[in-house]
């Protein structure tokens, strides 16, 4: 019914998530389809509790411990792995968005949503 599933993060919000069984399975659910999961922030913890696969990551430093040996723990600030896109916290949100703008619509599309938003000269996203 969608084309992406996105994980939010806040510390005791994002663990009550990660723990639920319905978000775990949803979460396979998408991968298994072929389509994106994004997690941001301490939702990324997410991606362990519902057994994914060791492969790159990101997420919020508060978390990094809990994750960085199950997976290949990255500190950039968005990590896409096949369909798994993960981000480090608020400070990273918009690179996050638009990455999956870019994923689901294009570069075109990223660009097209990008100008209006008026981010500083020389802005790296």
């Amino acid at each position: 019914k969608f084309d992406l599933l996105v994980v939010p993060g806040g510390a005791k919000g994002a663990e009550t998530i990660s723990q639920n069984p319905a978000v775990q399975e949803l979460i396979r659910k998408y991968i298994d389809a072929g389509k994106y999961v994004g997690m941001i922030c301490a939702g990324d913890l997410a991606a362990q509790t519902s057994k994914l696969p060791k492969q790159p990551l990101t997420s919020h430093p508060s978390v990094k411990a809990q994750l960085e040996g199950d997976y290949e723990y990255s500190e950039s600030p968005v990590v896409v792995s096949g369909k798994l896109v993960t981000s480090r916290g608020p400070g990273t949100a918009f690179p996050f968005a638009l990455t999956l703008v870019e994923l689901l619509l294009g570069k075109d599309k990223r660009e097209e949503v990008r100008g209006p938003m008026a981010f500083p000269a020389n802005t790296p996203f």
